[in-house]
């Protein structure tokens, strides 16, 4: 059962999703989570119920459902520019505003890494 509902997610991240598509969000965030849970053992329970909102929100905004997620990097007014810090095709937590903040409750440190291709050896 997932930790958050959609009307807290809308409270940190704007959206024109319905209820529904932030629950099902919020259901694949919970399996994360739980997984997440089993390896960081000192997160708490508030702890994990904002670490799984923050995750929600970083799903929808990596999802192209409303803004980018991200935050501003520069910039310019002629002729119009802008970027964003992070990349928005990434699915590691450092590429939105949300995954950044999860990063930072996580008091194990594992959500820095996830997302990011695992070592492998092909021994032949």
């Amino acid at each position: 059962m997932a930790r958050v509902i959609a009307t807290e997610v809308r409270e940190i991240i704007t959206t024109a999703l319905t209820d529904a598509q932030i629950d099902a969000f919020a259901a694949a965030a919970t399996l994360i989570i739980d997984r997440y849970a089993t390896q960081c053992t000192t997160a708490g329970t508030a702890t994990l119920k904002e670490i799984e909102r923050q995750t929600v929100a970083h799903m929808i905004s990596g999802a192209g459902t409303q803004g980018s997620g991200q935050r501003i990097a520069s910039r310019t007014f002629g002729n119009s520019s802008i970027s964003y810090q992070g990349s928005s095709s990434s699915l590691d937590f450092s590429s939105s505003q949300y995954g950044q903040t999860a990063m930072m409750l996580d008091p194990c440190g594992i959500l820095a890494d996830f997302g990011k291709p695992r070592a492998s050896a092909c021994l032949l």
